[in-house]
Formats: C-alpha cells, structure tokens, sequence
C-alpha cells in the first residue's frame, strides 16, 4: 500500500474528512507538514476540498525560520492555494511566562484557529506521524504519566487532524524522495538538547539495537489499546460522577462520600480527579500524590478533613460529603530536592525541572530563553532545592549591584500575586540561584575556566 492509499484509510478509519470540507494545513516546511500538503493536494479532488496553507515564523533560528516561511510562501504560490502567515517576536514568545516552546505551541495553535475561523474551514490538518506519536508516548512514560497520557496523541481531536498518523517517518521519507517533494531541514532536530530530540536520536536506537528491532510498532500498537481502554474506562467513569455527584455549582462540586465508598479504587480515583479538571479545565496536573492523599481523606475515620490540590482547589470532607471548591486560596508551599542530574516534578506550578551537568552550552542561546539558566557546577555548595517564594526571600540579580527582594522582582514585573506563590525558586546553600523565567542571580556565573556547566530548564508539563 502506498503512501497515498495508507492515510486515505487512515481519513477514512478516523472520519477525518467529509467532502467539501476546508482544511487548513499547518506547514512548517519539513519533510512531514509538505508531504502532508501534497497529499491532501491529491485528495482534494475525491474530497472536493478547499485548501489553505498556514505558516507561523516563531523567529528561533534567525535567517533559517524566513527561509522556512518564503519556503512555504512559494509553495503555496506554485500551487495556487491561499497562504497565511504570522511571524512573531522571540521577546513576544518569551513575555507569555511559559517556557519558550511552551509559548511558541500556544501562539502556534492560537493562530491555526484564528485562520480556520477566518476561512471558515472546519479542520485544521496537522503533520505528525506514527513516530512522532511513540516519542510522545515514552516521553510521558519518562515523566510518570497515568493511562491517558501513554494513550498518546489523538488522530482526531476537535477539529484537529492527524491524516499521517499511521504513517512512519521512513515512509514519508520515502515518498518525498520518490515524487522529488522538496523540503527544509530544521537543523535544531538534528540537536541532543530537548528531551523529544534525546528520545528520538538516543534512546529509540538504543531500544532497537539492545532490546526490539520493531519497538516503535509495539509502542505504537500500545498506545492505541490503551486509548480503547481509557475510552471504555471514560465512559464509565462518566456514569460514577452522575451518580456520586449531590451538586454543582459554580466553582464548587460536592460528592457523596457513601456513593464513592462503593466503587473500587480506581473508579473513586477517577471520580475525584474529575471534579478537580471540571473545577480547572485542565486534563493535567493533579497527580498520583495528589490523588492517594484524597483516597486517604475519603477512608479517614475523621468526619471533617481539609485538603488544598493544585490551582487552587480544596477538598473538604464533611461528615457524608465531600466538596471540591476553586476559590483564591493562597497555593500550598513546597519544597523538593533538585535530582542532579535528573527531572524533578514542581506539580504545584505545571511544569518539571529538567537539570543536567555538561562541559559547555551555546551561551548565546541561553541568553535568549528564560526557560533555561546555566551555573558553575563547581562553584555551587549543596544541596540544591526548587522551592516556593518565601516572604523575605533576597536575590543578587544578574547584572545588578547588589541584592534585592524577590517580591519587588515580582511587583516590579507586575507578576500577579496569586502567580507569585507558584513561581519556583532555584536554592542552594549560596543563596537563591534562579527565580524560574523571572530573573537568574549573580551567582556561579559560567566563565571560559568554567569545567562542569550545571545546565537547567523549566518545561511546562
């Protein structure tokens, strides 16, 4: 089966298209996002589509991301379809306070929408495949993640599609070289520092050499049993909540303790967890710690128990009730040991710390990002630790004289005092090394002598 054959199954398997449809196609100018486009060029007859080609200059790589996009223009050009653009400031990226491809994935589906909304399409097509879709998988297995997470990527969400979904990066490889499809190459793909890139390049390999040659079909054949399951396992889990649930309001859910004492444990967990995503619209960030301590608070003896969770909620036991309530509390205090070198979850602020000691780093790149600081390992006293802001806490700001209160850091950045508490501290017995995205100190600056680099990044989970 070709190329061509394989994703028409894959559109057809999935329902992602219907004739008539517009579609707007997400072009970066690789391999992946052109093949898709002259693709959906050759469906565009039997399915009567109208195309549109959107391209975003997230402005990373310099005179390579305009090549990129005047890449992407001409194409579109040669083939007669209507091209959108938008390119956008590293400083804007860097002033939404996530990390710096956390931003740019905001902006960038910010924009598809914005251009489906304005063609009046009804799908946005996007160019991720099979392996992109196992390196998503073992990237959340790394991190810990629960059923959900290791059922990967949807082909189908909203109004998001996958067409190449079931497809390898080896064959659409394949079919660009065999039809001449020109592409750019994204040389920071090719680059060991982002952990996607690690798996890919590293690990994969390592997996295929050392344990199964076919371990990128097993993973990817996991991931779809265990979306079927977590899709049964939804469903039911649906039909608990309704009959747990006593009521809801805004901001506030109350459930019935004795409903929940009659499912099995997982089902109580799911139940619970459920209340805290409808009360914050996430489908991430509360996790399993979070989630033992309210099976613990439901089977206490103790009538009346409190409970504060992530983005301020608080659980609150009451005798025959338990009530889930989003309201300005001040976010819990935590404190946890930076793993060095290793990833350490900060859940209370969505993101985890990435820390690696290496002997040199791109420090023009580092100057650019607030997601990433670097110190003289050597010149550092243990231990480290990623905290919450304390009242009184001080730091010696990088290229100031002096010290200063991390809270006029915050007031003179108009950082909103309910994000104040969340925002994590970088310590060690120094002093404070790193306010995360704010501000890094003056302390253990990297110099040419400098022997071990302690690299370390914020990433939103």
């Amino acid at each position: 089966m070709d190329l061509l054959q394989k994703i028409r199954k894959t559109i057809e398997t999935y329902s992602m298209l219907e004739k008539g449809d517009g579609v707007v196609v997400a072009v970066s100018g690789g391999v992946d996002s052109t093949v898709l486009l002259h693709l959906l060029l050759e469906l565009s007859g039997p399915y009567n589509l109208s195309l549109y080609v959107a391209h975003i200059n997230h402005s990373l790589r310099g005179e390579e991301s305009d090549r990129d996009e005047a890449f992407v223009r001409d194409m579109a050009g040669r083939f007669n379809l209507p091209f959108f653009s938008r390119k956008v400031r590293r400083e804007e990226l860097m002033e939404k306070g996530l990390s710096l491809q956390a931003s740019a994935r905001k902006v960038r589906y910010e924009f598809l929408f914005h251009v489906m909304g304005r063609c009046g399409a009804e799908r946005i097509a996007l160019g991720h495949n099979r392996d992109d879709q196992v390196e998503t998988v073992i990237m959340r297995f790394l991190m810990g993640s629960g059923l959900r997470g290791l059922g990967g990527m949807d082909p189908v969400r909203g109004a998001i599609i996958r067409p190449l979904f079931e497809s390898t990066r080896e064959e659409i490889l394949a079919y660009a070289k065999e039809r001449g499809i020109g592409y750019v190459v994204d040389r920071t793909n090719l680059e060991p520092k982002y952990m996607r890139n690690r798996v890919r390049l590293e690990l994969i390999p390592f997996l295929k050499r050392g344990f199964n040659p076919g371990i990128g079909e097993t993973i990817f054949r996991l991931s779809r049993v265990l979306k079927r399951d977590e899709e049964v396992l939804e469903k039911e889990e649906e039909r608990a909540f309704k009959r747990a649930l006593l009521k809801e309001e805004k901001g506030s859910i109350t459930l019935s303790i004795p409903s929940l004492l009659t499912m099995p444990e997982g089902m109580k967990a799911r139940v619970m967890k459920r209340a805290w995503e409808i009360l914050t619209s996430r489908r991430a960030g509360l996790y399993t710690c979070h989630v033992d301590a309210l099976l613990r608070v439901l089977s206490s003896p103790s009538p009346n128990l409190t409970l504060d969770l992530p983005l301020s909620v608080r659980a609150e036991k009451a005798y025959d009730t338990l009530a889930f309530t989003r309201a300005p509390f001040p976010p819990v205090a935590y404190s946890y040991p930076l793993q060095v070198p290793g990833i350490t979850e900060i859940p209370e602020a969505g993101l985890y710390v990435r820390a690696d000691i290496v002997d040199r780093v791109d420090m023009g790149e580092i100057r650019a990002r607030r997601d990433v600081a670097v110190f003289d390992y050597d010149a550092l006293k243990g231990p480290f630790m990623v905290r919450s802001f304390e009242p009184g806490d001080r730091i010696r700001p990088f290229g100031m004289v002096g010290s200063k209160k991390v809270k006029d850091l915050f007031i003179d950045l108009k950082i909103p005092i309910r994000q104040r508490r969340v925002i994590p501290l970088l310590v060690s017995s120094d002093g404070i090394l790193w306010v995360l995205g704010v501000r890094r100190s003056s302390l253990a600056q990297v110099r040419e002598d400098t022997k071990r680099i302690l690299r370390v990044e914020a990433v939103e989970l």
